[in-house]
């Protein structure tokens, strides 16, 4: 049986996924984002409202966690710039080492279909699976948006 802290576990790692931020810090996030009274509850007895609520404040810190070490280098010259939470939806900002005319459009939707299909086959499903968004955003050189994704759905 899931419990409610379990998923918000969950969603904070994966959030922070991108950097290392130690267990601890994930568990803070958790237990301030958790309302005592839901935290053993079972899934079927959290309210929509609820795990939105809970997610949305994880997201949200995370957000705040991750931008306090931004940028954060990906290797190839690539960047996390920043991280931006909305509610229930989680947004990476990626500056990518090339130009925009260097990248055509098919390596575009590749990218984004391979994102979704990375989400989709991780821990990441569950985290959507209540709820949560996670959104890609991925920028050229100069600033430029090459493409985004939200993957809202597995």
């Amino acid at each position: 049986m899931k419990h409610i802290i379990g998923i918000a576990m969950l969603s904070a790692g994966l959030a922070i996924g991108a950097i290392a931020t130690p267990a601890a810090a994930q568990e803070e996030i958790v237990l301030a984002c958790t309302p005592p009274a839901i935290r053993n509850l079972p899934m079927s007895r959290v309210t929509a409202a609820q795990r939105n609520a809970v997610i949305a404040c994880i997201f949200r810190r995370t957000a705040a966690e991750m931008n306090a070490q931004a940028p954060v280098p990906m290797g190839d010259g690539d960047v996390l710039q920043s991280v931006v939470a909305g509610g229930t939806t989680i947004f990476y900002n990626y500056r990518l080492n090339v130009a925009a005319e260097d990248f055509p459009p098919g390596q575009r939707r590749a990218l984004g279909e391979q994102t979704r299909a990375n989400v989709c086959r991780s821990n990441m499903r569950e985290t959507v699976g209540w709820g949560g968004r996670f959104g890609y955003n991925w920028f050229d050189r100069s600033g430029r948006l090459l493409h985004d994704i939200v993957v809202d759905r597995c």
